[in-house]
């Protein structure tokens, strides 16, 4: 069974300019607790979890070994099509040095047809199934529309005044550069630049920290790739690729952290690093299934729990750990997604970091705010929340999230990365900032550079939806270059003054403008004949459409997160690969430019809009044409006025894809 997850909007009845169409009459929704359905439009919707034994699939099995077996170490598999052995590799993490680590074993069926799950070992007593877990995995998904191509200096611009960028760093800065590890899709790397890798997502969050980290010669930042995401669909299924892929397993990603730090810090003495996870995968899957600061006993976690032990080395070893707080999804959970919902988890102490990482020093904080990570939300350029922000997903930083662009840093004043929207942005502008206060009080401790950051943000006037257990509350607070640098002066010998930037207070606009579209070719369309307000019933709750009748038989609500064919039902990366990642929205027109890469077939397409003051909106979209990939297609005659506009906190574009699933694109709501 496809997977098939819809957010509730609630879709109420837009008024048109003209003569809109009247309002369908309400119908009743009656539900089944016994089958946990509703009855939405004729269509039968029910309620679907992510399927783990999807998303996990059970050909790689990963456990802890506890007494005695911890001292003997992983036992051998009964079939010896199991490979068995240390997950995380004892010639880099010895056990004397590292004994948490030492416990995790990994598992891998190499033999044919379905894995012999009696095959595998028993553990101090414990039938397989009750100390190993199968590995989930984690997934990071974008050639360029003429549209993309011919905003991208308009967005890269407006991306830079979002962020509060700097032209020059002031004083100077005697130690090195904070090193900073992109742990995502790209190839491995040494610094100071990433790789580019078959898909761009990791080379485009490292260039944002690395053009950010420079300014006028001098660089404050060097970025490097670790590889955590190395698999990719084929005809015969997830195939390995060292060029990097669309999606990898929670255990890869663990292993990633650890080598991409062990590698950083190889370069040179005293070294700060930062590791930067623009990367997640749902609750659904592990990293929630414990209270306090460590795992207890046997769960079911066990390879989201190695992720969680390698960030802690990580820390206790003095790295920066910072995290996407999560794209919406579209799953049943709310809250963040993992790793960044960690944040409400402490920082190991200086006790546990000796007993079981083997790191005996450790820096002092000063600040009370002391996680085990950082998690990022994101923002517009209005200071507005992300438009997929996860409910009761957005931590107390957050930095700007749509539609960024940079630019390359070799190549012609013409190259620019694609467009991106999402949370992994945030995270990127995180790390980058840390990395530049980090040059200027280079014996701070991690917390204290956090401290630095978040005292020189933007206050906005919402308060966080998580954070460090234990700690109060505190309002959220847009990252800013300029902020945290003047913020870090103060105290710091480098500078030598102040920069000379101004940081704007909370609830800025720093939109890009209206975009250029001369000498685009588009398909005209007019709004009179084509955009009718939505008239199905809205639809309650979390669904999956089983109507075989396809889209035309079932109701489609608007997706938090879209879930591609070529990894249902995993997580995607923090932003996903969208149909329309560059459409706009002004007073005069929608503008979509349909991505290249987008699916083959889409199908009902649908703008939804959503009103400080009002209700959520949604338009159906009869645009009379193919939405194929490359199509450029311009509305016109929409009639908002510029106080609609004003007034929207977001708007997305809703298509089916491949008649079953549905995605959701942030558009950018034009001045």
């Amino acid at each position: 069974m496809s997977r098939l997850t819809f957010s509730a909007l609630l879709l109420l009845l837009p008024a048109c300019v003209g003569s809109p169409p009247t309002e369908a009459p309400p119908q009743t929704e009656t539900s089944s607790q016994a089958l946990i359905s509703t009855s939405c439009g004729g269509g039968i919707c029910v309620v679907d979890p992510i399927p783990k034994a999807d998303a996990c699939p059970p050909g790689r099995q990963v456990g802890i070994l506890l007494p005695p077996d911890s001292a003997t170490g992983c036992p051998v598999a009964p079939n010896p099509n199991w490979n068995g052995g240390p997950l995380f590799p004892p010639s880099v993490f010895p056990p004397q040095n590292s004994p948490e680590l030492h416990d995790y074993c990994l598992y891998t069926w190499s033999g044919p047809g379905a894995p012999d799950m009696t095959g595998l070992p028993s553990m101090s007593g414990l039938a397989p199934a009750d100390w190993l877990d199968p590995d989930c995995h984690v997934v990071v998904p974008l050639s360029p529309h003429p549209y993309e191509v011919r905003a991208a200096p308009q967005l890269a611009a407006a991306f830079g005044a979002q962020v509060e960028a700097l032209q020059t760093f002031p004083g100077e800065v005697s130690g090195e550069p904070t090193k900073v590890v992109v742990v995502d899709s790209s190839p491995d790397t040494g610094f100071p630049d990433p790789a580019h890798g078959l898909v761009e997502h990791g080379f485009a969050m490292g260039q944002i920290i690395r053009q950010l980290g420079c300014a006028s010669g001098l660089c404050l930042t060097q970025v490097a790739s670790q590889l955590a995401l190395g698999l990719r669909q084929s005809a015969i299924g997830p195939v390995e690729d060292s060029a990097g892929g669309t999606f990898g397993y929670q255990s890869d990603l663990a292993i990633a952290i650890l080598e991409g730090y062990e590698a950083a810090a190889a370069a040179s003495a005293n070294q700060n690093i930062i590791i930067n996870l623009s990367v997640g995968w749902d609750p659904e899957t592990g990293g929630g299934a414990f209270s306090g600061s460590t795992w207890t006993g046997i769960t079911d976690d066990n390879p989201a729990h190695a992720v969680y032990s390698a960030i802690n080395q990580v820390v206790c070893s003095g790295g920066l750990v910072i995290a996407a707080a999560g794209n919406d999804s579209g799953g049943e959970a709310e809250g963040p997604m993992f790793p960044g919902g960690w944040e409400e988890k402490p920082a190991p102490l200086a006790g546990r970091c000796s007993a079981d990482y083997g790191v005996s020093a450790m820096r002092t904080a000063v600040t009370p705010y002391q996680p085990l990570l950082h998690a990022v939300g994101g923002v517009d350029g209005r200071d507005k929340p992300y438009a997929l922000s996860r409910p009761g997903g957005v931590p107390r930083l957050v930095a700007p999230a749509h539609h960024a662009v940079v630019g390359y840093p070799s190549g012609p004043s013409t190259a620019y990365t694609r467009t991106y929207s999402g949370t992994s942005v945030s995270a990127a502008v995180a790390s980058a900032i840390a990395g530049i206060v980090w040059a200027y009080q280079p014996t701070a401790a991690p917390a204290d550079v956090m401290q630095t950051l978040y005292d020189g943000g933007a206050g906005l006037t919402r308060g966080a939806d998580f954070w460090l257990t234990g700690r109060p509350n505190t309002a959220q607070r847009r990252l800013s270059v300029c902020g945290s640098v003047r913020a870090a002066c103060g105290p710091s010998p480098y500078c030598g003054g102040t920069p000379q930037c101004q940081a704007l207070p909370g609830g800025r606009d720093a939109r890009p403008g209206r975009i250029d579209t001369s000498g685009i070719t588009a398909t005209v369309v007019d709004a009179s004949t084509a955009v009718h307000p939505h008239v199905r019933p809205p639809c309650v709750g979390i669904i999956y459409s089983v109507d075989s009748g396809g889209p035309d038989g079932g109701v489609y609500c608007p997706l938090r997160q879209f879930y591609a064919n070529e990894s249902v039902p995993w997580v995607f990366p923090q932003p996903a690969d969208h149909t329309c990642p560059t459409c706009a929205l002004s007073v005069y027109n929608l503008y979509l430019a349909i991505s290249t890469d987008a699916p083959l077939t889409m199908s009902e397409p649908r703008l939804t809009v959503t009103y400080e003051s009002g209700p959520t909106k949604t338009f159906e979209l009869d645009l009379g044409t193919d939405l194929k990939r490359g199509a450029t297609i311009k509305v016109t005659g929409l009639g908002f006025s510029s106080s609609d506009l004003a007034d929207m906190s977001k708007a997305t574009l809703d298509v089916v894809v491949d008649s079953k699933e549905v995605d959701s694109s942030t558009l950018l709501i034009e001045p």
